[in-house]
């Protein structure tokens, strides 16, 4: 909130930012402690995310499935976050928690972030991530697979945060909203804010979009 405000130019400490959101009810939302799933035990793979330091966009992704009710029931959001920029390139929504709905985030990415050369993209070990079909495109994409530990939260902690992110920032502030709608909401928050607006400590507090603009600058000096 500081630093939001700051770069609105609004000065105030944070004692003061603190003390007004005390006196008007408002407070920050923490996050819930990971609690293991379990995870699939086939198809051994590496954890190639953990030996890696990008230096610029379109090096790793990392991949996630969360859940969203609607009034028609769950609804399954399947994001692509680059590790570098933080910028949501991929993702995509449905009823079924299915192979095919993390393999349409995955072709978004790739239309969108039109990488060069190869990328690792990161997930945990649920059997959508561990499936035939799904490593199979990763291969015929030239993509380099890439799985965290067993019961390790933290090797998928980008993605974790951000639908942490998403839900405290949007989706819980309004009722149970109809599954069209909800998607529709999605849609706004990451392509109309978060990749475009929303700041991020990470990256000196810039947006994905700002942090990007910034390195595409900073290579034609």
């Amino acid at each position: 909130m500081h630093y939001a405000l700051k770069l609105k130019g609004i000065c105030a400490s944070e004692a003061r930012i603190a003390r007004l959101m005390k006196q008007n009810g408002l407070c920050a939302r923490y996050r819930r402690k990971y609690r293991y799933k379990g995870t699939s035990q086939h198809l051994p793979i590496s954890n190639h995310l953990k030996m890696t330091h990008t230096t610029a966009p379109t090096q790793a992704w990392v991949s996630d499935i969360t859940y969203l009710k609607t009034q028609q029931g769950w609804q399954y959001l399947a994001t692509v976050m680059d590790t570098h920029t933080r910028e949501i390139v991929g993702w995509a929504m449905d009823g079924r928690m299915q192979t095919a709905l993390i393999q349409s985030a995955l072709i978004m990415a790739i239309k969108k972030a039109k990488p060069q050369s190869d990328v690792i993209v990161h997930s945990d070990r649920g059997s959508q991530y561990m499936s035939i079909g799904y490593q199979n495109l990763l291969k015929r994409l030239n993509l380099i697979p890439s799985t965290s530990e067993k019961g390790s939260c933290y090797d998928n902690a980008m993605m974790e945060s951000f639908y942490h992110t998403l839900k405290t920032e949007v989706v819980y502030r309004y009722p149970i909203l109809p599954k069209e709608e909800l998607r529709s909401l999605v849609f706004r928050y990451i392509e109309g804010f978060y990749n475009s607006q929303r700041i991020h400590s990470a990256l000196g507090y810039l947006s994905p979009k700002q942090f990007k603009e910034k390195l595409k600058n900073n290579s034609t000096l």
